[in-house]
């Protein structure tokens, strides 16, 4: 074999496992960070108060003070495949309130996952 078919065969290879390796991790980044926006509250919040209000369910729940905690909770149970991460996201807040899984922050009742993307943004 040649040096520069070795070479070519080489940096095709690299290029063959690099690039699948770079686009996973990139796009899961792009999952934590619509994880961590609550598109509903952002609609009658502003960025302060979902800090606020992210912090305040920090300090009522230290255990889950960890980004990745978080995302791992946030994660749980939804399909990105399907019908996308947003979409994901709304049906499992609606969910969380015909189950009873809410939580009253502030004076506000929201569902767990409604806090928990209000801690993960306030971690950000």
């Amino acid at each position: 074999m040649k040096r520069a078919k070795f070479i070519y065969i080489l940096t095709a290879g690299t290029a063959v496992v690099a690039l699948p390796a770079w686009y996973y991790y990139h796009n899961e980044m792009a999952d934590d960070k619509d994880l961590a926006k609550p598109q509903l509250l952002s609609t009658i919040w502003d960025s302060e108060t979902i800090a606020l209000i992210g912090k305040a369910y920090l300090n009522e729940n230290p255990d889950e003070n960890d980004a990745q905690k978080l995302i791992s909770l946030l994660s749980d149970h939804i399909s990105k495949e399907n019908v996308g991460i947003s979409a994901s996201l709304i049906n499992k807040i609606r969910n969380d309130y015909k189950t009873g899984e809410i939580v009253t922050i502030e004076g506000w009742d929201l569902s767990i996952t409604e806090a928990r993307q209000c801690a993960l943004f306030a971690l950000d």
